[in-house]
Formats: C-alpha cells, sequence, structure tokens
C-alpha cells in the first residue's frame, strides 16, 4: 500500500465547530496518524470534509444554509495546512 486516505473531523478538532482555538487533544491525535503515515513512507489523500458537520453547527447556525460556515471550515483548514501541510500530497476540500 503506498497512500492512505482518510478523513479529518472538524468535530475532533472543534467540537461545536465555531471555537476559536482548536481541541488539543484532537491535534495530538492527527498528529500521530500524520507521522506514522509518513514513517511508513505512504503518500496522503486527505479529505477534509466528508459531510460530517458537528451538530452544534446544524442546530445553531442552520448548517451549510447559512454562510458563517465558510469562516469555520477557513479556520479549520487553515489548522490543518499549518499543522500537517507538509505531510498531505493531495487534498479534497
Amino acid at each position: 500500500m503506498d497512500i492512505y486516505r482518510f478523513s479529518i473531523s472538524l468535530a475532533r478538532l472543534y467540537p461545536h465547530g465555531d471555537e476559536e482555538t482548536p481541541n488539543e487533544e484532537g491535534i495530538k491525535f492527527y498528529d500521530h496518524i500524520f507521522k506514522e503515515v509518513h514513517k511508513a513512507g505512504m503518500k496522503i489523500f486527505l479529505t477534509m470534509n466528508h459531510y460530517a458537520v458537528p451538530l452544534y453547527l446544524v442546530e445553531h447556525y442552520g448548517g451549510w444554509t447559512n454562510r458563517k460556515l465558510i469562516e469555520f471550515y477557513e479556520r479549520f483548514a487553515t489548522v490543518v495546512f499549518e499543522n500537517w501541510g507538509e505531510y498531505i500530497d493531495y487534498f479534497l476540500p
């Protein structure tokens, strides 16, 4: 196997979805995955949003019908790029 495809959970990094800073436990969880896959010599194909939105965002903002979610997604994407961008070969936003 030379490529590993997986999804990263917005809710693991931002449990409600609208927090200002990511959950440190979520960062540690993904640090381990990215580093181990990289160490194994595999490429990473990352799906950034696999139809999973924190329930809080749906109940309080109406989900993707609210343009405010763009800001939350940008915050999430920035954390992904800054923390693991060097490991990711392919992105599916």
